[in-house]
C-alpha cells in the first residue's frame, strides 16, 4: 500500500535507508531489548541536540538564492562569476523595475554578511528553503518520538506533554514561514 502523499513516501524511503545504515553501523535494530527507557531518552537527547546544532549552522551558514524586498519587487540574488583575472568571485545582484547592480566580493561569507546586513533586522536570519524543510522534517520525527517516548498516559514519568505542543507549534511556524516565500 502506498500513500497519495509523496511527501510520505519520501519519509518512508528515508526511514527505510535510515534503519539499514542503522544496522549495518551498529548491528542492531530498534526492536533490541537491552536499553532501558533513560537509554532510549539519552539516544534521543542526542539526536535532538544534533538537530539544534543543525540549526544553528543552517542559520550561520544560510546564503538564500533570492531574497524579495517588499512591495515593490526589488530582488537581491546571490551567485558567482569569473572575475576579469578568471577566478571566481561571489555576486549579489539587486533589481528593481529593469535597473540591476552586481555587486562582487572574494569570498561567499562577505557576499552573505552583506546580504544579511541589507535584509535582515538583527533578531532574524535568512535562511534557505531547503534547509527549513529539513530542519521541519527533523523536528517533526523527533516531537513524534518524544511522544511516543513518554507523553502517553500509560508511561509512567514520561515527557511534559508541553514539550510535544511547543514542537507542533514552531512547525506550525515553519510551515507559515515557507508558505510566505512562495505566495
Amino acid at each position: 500500500m502506498h500513500s497519495p502523499d509523496q511527501n510520505v513516501e519520501r519519509n518512508r524511503q528515508l526511514l527505510l535507508e535510515r534503519s539499514i545504515a542503522g544496522l549495518q553501523k551498529y548491528g542492531v535494530t530498534t526492536e533490541r531489548g537491552d536499553l532501558t527507557l533513560n537509554q532510549w531518552l539519552q539516544h534521543l537527547l542526542e539526536e535532538l541536540l544534533d538537530g539544534a546544532n543543525y540549526i544553528q549552522a543552517a542559520m550561520v551558514n544560510s546564503e538564500p538564492s533570492t531574497v524579495h524586498l517588499g512591495a515593490n519587487q526589488a530582488t537581491i540574488e546571490t551567485g558567482s562569476m569569473l572575475n576579469p583575472a578568471g577566478e571566481e568571485v561571489a555576486t549579489l545582484t539587486i533589481a528593481n523595475g529593469g535597473t540591476e547592480v552586481r555587486l562582487s566580493f572574494q569570498t561567499k561569507s562577505q557576499a552573505s554578511l552583506l546580504l544579511h546586513a541589507l535584509v535582515a533586522p538583527t533578531e532574524y536570519r535568512v535562511v534557505p528553503t531547503d534547509g527549513l524543510r529539513r530542519v521541519h522534517r527533523d523536528m517533526d520525527a523527533c516531537q513524534k518520538v518524544i511522544w511516543l517516548a513518554g507523553c502517553q498516559p500509560r508511561v509512567p514519568n514520561g515527557f511534559d506533554p508541553s514539550y510535544v505542543t511547543d514542537a507542533q507549534a514552531r512547525l506550525a511556524e515553519i510551515d507559515q514561514w515557507l508558505e510566505a516565500q512562495h505566495p
